[in-house]
């Protein structure tokens, strides 16, 4: 007769996992955070330290907008400005 697993013995199994899991979305965002940041110092000299903080509390999806209005903001203001 198999034993069934208690939800505390589940729950032991899955935390590795998650704990993978966040530390490879927490990866993730921190790379987009550093290739934004070289893009934006690329095009527009030294970073503010508003636009620094800005970029390092960003979630991944405000990250990949602000990569791509990089391509055409004539001002570093203009790449974190909201779309109206």
């Amino acid at each position: 007769m198999m034993n069934a697993m208690s939800d505390e013995e589940l729950l032991k199994l899955q935390r590795p996992a998650n704990i993978r899991q966040k530390g490879e979305l927490k990866g993730r965002q921190e790379g987009k955070a550093e290739t934004l940041t070289r893009q934006l110092q690329y095009r527009f000299g030294n970073l503010p330290s508003w636009a620094t903080e800005k970029v390092s509390n960003a979630k991944p999806a405000m990250l990949e907008e602000w990569s791509l209005r990089i391509l055409d903001a004539p001002t570093l203001e203009s790449v974190f400005a909201d779309p109206s």
